[in-house]
């Protein structure tokens, strides 16, 4: 039997059997000019797209109901509502974006069947990284659904994905002043086409909503789209997916889902995946104050692929925070402990707020020296119980209860529990050891039984290498990992990369072909380096691994060096590809088949060193420089020229932020347009690697300039980067 190039296409149609024959594709193919991805746009919408950019009227489209264009001002009233506890007030503005990418979906107006139809009775406002409108459609008609907008990133969300560039960023803009205290809330649902298969990869596109007082600058601590009873995890790709925060989320690819026993199928909606009707964190807010509202969304790492984030509207509310009463009753006192049972009681709890109704979450933990572990037993309701006879005898337990209203809005109280020496297990260890096995200490009312969850710390990492004092943890994840689907895997400067894939736990497709294609003895592993999407043109010769009488395990590593990868100063973004066979050391020969799982390979730029030649970092209206890192010590020219063509300009503002926090580190003031001999190590603050940004804004006798492409990140390594590569343990 012998492989087409299109083998790749004819198992995906095997699996996806409700894809159309390509033959005579309904679709426009884009390809992104940054990483090379192709994305799928439906032949009536690619029409109405080029309309769009080229400033044309938008098209109405096949999807239900949908206001294309609103005001600014009218998407801000429409999440607010008739709400008289909050006032907008002037000024709201798109200040990044172009008016495809927003849009209101009128109450009754979501397309038949569209599951989200029920989420939002008074309707929603949709912005997208690509194209709102599309948001409202009740099918999920292709896999990699996409508009090219070609836009700009935005600086609050590049803070938020440190690690990665955004671009099609759309931006709603608005004020509103608190006419009571209380906390800021709203809802919302996040859908992607990057899910599942671009999860944890180079890619993550990402959405904020910011709440700041008025002359507070915005930073990432601003952003309330957190998942709930997390401090700080933001709503995201990476973030909310099958292997994260999974009880929130829906996967909606028809790959996966027809893949699975039996197959599924999709529901009513266009995106591969998303999330539950969410809650954001609440904000509090005083009387007659005013808050800035920014509520933005974008493409990262290319700008391909779209994203849709829908905000109820009228949900925007000042809800009252609860008061959490709880009370621990213990049993009376009897030697032998006949009665072990712990009544937990909430019924106490109260919410100011009329008809709000609330949930109730209790956890019951403790340390256990002796057993090396965190005992953690946990309960619901208002009314629950815990049994002392699961708990350990002698210790005192912290008892938390948390109380949560209908946005989520939560207060917390602890109380302690003391276990009587007879009452509980006196083996630590034992408790340890058997956690996860019983049948649950903690029992509630409403809203079901209580669980016993055991967590470990994780054993002490080894040390750092010889003569480095900065224990700042790696940027990036191990070099050597399991191949285990679409991943990233990271070579340092002169460093290298393993990739490992283990037959009898990973399901490649590759493996599962050639042991079902063939009965040689021999099995051939050949790997194969490329950019994107051009498998047929290797970067480096191909890596051939014999197998001769395999057992079945199939268990096989490649080592890629980041000189045979071709390491350079940019940044480079490499497929990594499997062709499982049986014949020679050619590609694409013989039984089995090219696994269509490619593992991306990201090849770090060398950092800018005291000995390399002096490097010029230009800043234009085009383009963001590209992110560059900077060995301790090295400098490098900053070059403004082009921004102040065209401008009197009088001051040159470099500043350097934190691109996680947005905490302000330095501003440099230059009277020309070229910082010569910018050295981030001798600024104070700075550590190693660490991701800031670095922007300039320009000034003159009678108006300042900045824009979103005069700005970069920067970081700083020790001269040896790959020392700093903390030797962790494989991803699995």
């Amino acid at each position: 039997m012998r492989r087409s190039t299109c083998g790749i296409v004819l198992l995906a149609l095997a699996l996806c059997g409700a894809q159309r024959a390509l033959s005579a594709p309904v679709y426009d193919t884009i390809v992104d000019p940054i990483s090379g991805r192709k994305g799928h746009v439906p032949k009536p919408e690619q029409q109405k797209l080029s309309r769009r950019l080229a400033g044309a009227t938008p098209l109405a489209v096949d999807c239900g109901a949908f206001n294309a264009c609103p005001l600014a001002s009218t998407i801000a009233q429409a999440l607010l509502g008739n709400n008289p506890n909050l006032t907008l007030s002037a000024g709201a503005s798109f200040s990044k974006g172009l008016c495809a990418q927003w849009g209101t979906i009128p109450a009754g107006g979501f397309s038949a069947g569209h599951v989200m139809a029920g989420w939002f009775p008074k309707g929603a406002v949709v912005l997208s990284s690509g194209i709102a409108a599309t948001g409202n459609c009740n099918s999920n008609t292709l896999d990699y659904y996409t508009g090219l907008i070609g836009g700009g990133g935005d600086a609050n969300l590049d803070a938020l994905v440190p690690a990665y560039t955004t671009y099609d960023a759309v931006a709603l803009e608005f004020e509103v002043t608190a006419e009571r205290d209380g906390m800021l809330v709203f809802q919302y649902a996040f859908g992607s086409d990057e899910y599942t298969e671009w999860v944890n990869t180079a890619f993550n596109d990402v959405f904020g909503f910011f709440i700041a007082p008025i002359g507070t600058p915005i930073t990432s601590g601003h952003n309330v789209a957190i998942v709930k009873g997390t401090a700080d995890t933001q709503v995201s790709i990476n973030n909310v997916n099958g292997g994260s925060h999974s009880d929130i989320w829906t996967n909606n690819r028809a790959y996966d889902l027809q893949a699975m026993t039996p197959p599924q199928s999709t529901v009513a909606i266009e995106a591969d995946g998303f999330t539950s009707l969410l809650n954001t964190q609440g904000y509090p807010v005083v009387a007659g104050q005013r808050y800035r509202f920014k509520l933005a969304i974008a493409d990262a790492g290319d700008q391909i692929l779209d994203s849709w984030v829908y905000i109820s509207a009228g949900s925007l509310l000042l809800d009252q925070k609860p008061n959490a009463n709880g009370t621990v009753v213990l049993p009376t006192p009897t030697p032998g402990c006949p009665n072990p049972i712990v009544a937990l009681d909430a019924s106490k709890s109260t919410d100011s707020d009329a008809g709000d109704s609330l949930t109730y979450a209790w956890t019951v933990s403790a340390a256990l020296p002796v057993g090396g572990c965190v005992h953690t037993v946990t309960a619901a309701g208002a009314s629950a119980t815990v049994n002392m006879s699961n708990l350990a005898s002698g210790v005192t337990y912290t008892v938390t209860l948390t109380v949560y209203d209908k946005f989520d809005v939560d207060d917390i109280e602890t109380e302690t529990l003391h276990v009587p020496s007879d009452c509980g297990v006196a083996d630590q260890a034992a408790i340890c050891a058997n956690a996860g096995t019983g049948s649950g200490g903690g029992t509630g009312g409403g809203s079901g039984g209580g669980e016993i969850v055991t967590y470990f710390p994780p054993p002490n990492l080894p040390p750092w290498p010889p003569g480095i004092s900065n224990n700042v943890v790696p940027s990036f994840p191990p070099s050597s990992y399991i191949m285990a689907g679409l991943e990233v895997a990271v070579v340092p400067c002169d460093g290298d990369v393993t990739i490992t894939i283990d037959g009898t736990t990973v399901g490649q497709e590759g493996l599962q072909q050639t042991i079902g294609d063939t009965s040689e003895d021999e099995v051939i592993f050949i790997w194969r380096v490329s950019q994107f999407n051009d498998q047929e043109n290797p970067v480096m010769p191909d890596k051939v691994i014999k197998y001769t009488n395999p057992d079945g395990s199939y268990t096989t590593s490649v080592t890629f060096t980041a000189a045979e990868l071709g390491q350079s100063t940019a940044v480079q973004t490499l497929q990594a590809w499997l062709d499982v066979t049986d014949v020679g050391s050619t590609w694409d020969q013989g039984a089995g088949i090219v696994d269509p799982t490619p593992t991306f390979v990201k090849l770090l730029g060398c950092p800018i060193t005291p000995a390399t030649p002096h490097v010029t970092i230009a800043f234009d209206d085009v383009a963001s420089p590209k992110p560059f890192t900077v060995a301790c010590g090295a400098t490098v020219d900053l070059d403004g020229t082009i921004p102040a063509t065209g401008k009197t300009v009088t001051l040159w503002m470099w500043t350097l932020e934190d691109a996680a926090t947005g905490a302000l580190i330095k501003q440099f003031m230059k009277t020309t347009a070229v910082f010569t001999n910018f050295d981030l190590s001798i600024v104070p603050g700075v550590t190693l690697d660490t991701f800031y940004s670095l922007s300039l804004r320009l000034f003159g006798p009678s108006a300042d300039w900045d824009n979103d492409n005069w700005s970069t990140k920067v970081s700083m390594t020790p001269h040896r980067h790959r020392l700093l590569l903390r030797p962790l343990h494989h991803l699995r």
